[in-house]
């Protein structure tokens, strides 16, 4: 697991109600992990915080999972 991703999974787990820290990375992070459209905000807030980025709406709505949010980050950070 790379670093981005235990990054993200820490943000993740800290927004949602009773996550697992090993949740399935092709788990939707919305409709599966029950992350709520409020949460999907903040969840994107603290993403370009803690990463210093600032992430492009239209590819963040694309994102359903953790793998997709992944794959985004690694091209902007790189």
């Amino acid at each position: 697991m790379n670093s981005i991703e235990e990054r993200l999974r820490a943000i993740i787990v800290a927004l949602g109600n009773d996550i697992p820290a090993d949740f399935d990375p092709t788990a939707h992070v919305f409709k599966d992990l029950g992350i709520e459209s409020t949460k999907a905000l903040e969840l994107l807030f603290e993403i370009e915080d803690q990463f210093e980025v600032a992430l492009p709406d239209l590819e963040y709505n694309e994102c359903e999972h953790l793998n997709d949010l992944v794959a985004l980050l690694t091209k902007l950070v790189a």
